[in-house]
């Protein structure tokens, strides 16, 4: 199945993410959370860190902003080779990626950065007829990596893996009219899954953790492979052995 998982900072996100069934393989961009949520038992976890290039360089002895996208892509390449590696082990039964919103941020600036490469000659200067460093994907653009998003979920389906997929919240907004007759973005105080968009439209199941009085909970927001009736019920301790009762009920 391919299950999200969403909610606040620290509310044992990662933690549920590590029940599900092993051998596993963990691609971790969220620097931290796999130590914390591990258990002392993991020689059948295979863990991959990727760290994010800091977006900077140095210009008179100082570090400044870079204006072109530096590593991203490279940084996906070595993602995609250890997940089909993953996907292609018979062996390996779970894959996490933890978070999936900066796997999109990678997918994201990484075909930005190869689209502002097109821009320079083999000297590094701007082509002719280029008059600045591009520093955003137009609209039209954004089908390439909502297409590479989109087919690591159905890879993973398809090569038959338990895809987890660990994402922040954000919060949502909503339109209103201001007394002064403008149209603006209120924060309405509920808060939304993070990251690609098309993410709950393919996943199978999505779960919002929350810390509740000291207590960590699990709501089922969108059940796929659950009976309907289990919408909007939180679940204490929440594991991928208590889900998995629940789609054989």
């Amino acid at each position: 199945m391919i299950c999200l998982i969403g909610g606040e900072e620290k509310t044992g996100k990662s933690t549920l993410a590590l029940t599900f069934p092993k051998p596993m393989v963990y691609h971790e961009f969220d620097i931290g959370g796999y130590d914390r949520a591990k258990k002392s038992d993991t020689e059948y976890i295979t863990l991959h860190k990727y760290t994010i290039p800091l977006q900077a360089s140095m210009k008179n002895g100082t570090m400044v902003p870079s204006k072109t996208v530096i590593g991203i892509k490279e940084l996906w390449y070595k993602f995609l080779y250890d997940f089909n590696q993953a996907c292609l082990n018979d062996d390996v039964k779970t894959i996490v990626i933890d978070t999936w919103y900066q796997l999109w941020e990678v997918a994201r600036l990484g075909v930005l950065q190869e689209k502002q490469e097109l821009q320079f000659d083999d000297n590094g200067q701007l082509k002719k007829g280029e008059t600045k460093i591009r520093t955003a994907l137009l609209q039209i653009e954004y089908g390439e990596p909502n297409a590479r998003m989109r087919n690591i979920m159905f890879y993973a389906k398809g090569m038959n893996k338990h895809l987890v997929l660990v994402t922040y919240d954000k919060d949502e907004y909503k339109p209103q009219i201001d007394p002064d007759g403008r149209l603006v973005e209120v924060r309405t105080g509920k808060k939304l899954y993070a990251g690609w968009s098309e993410t709950q439209k393919h996943a199978d199941i999505a779960l919002w953790n929350r810390l509740e009085n000291g207590v960590f909970t699990t709501e089922i927001t969108l059940p796929g492979v659950v009976p309907m009736e289990y919408v909007g019920m939180k679940f204490e301790d929440f594991s991928y052995d208590l889900l998995a009762g629940l789609i054989h009920d």
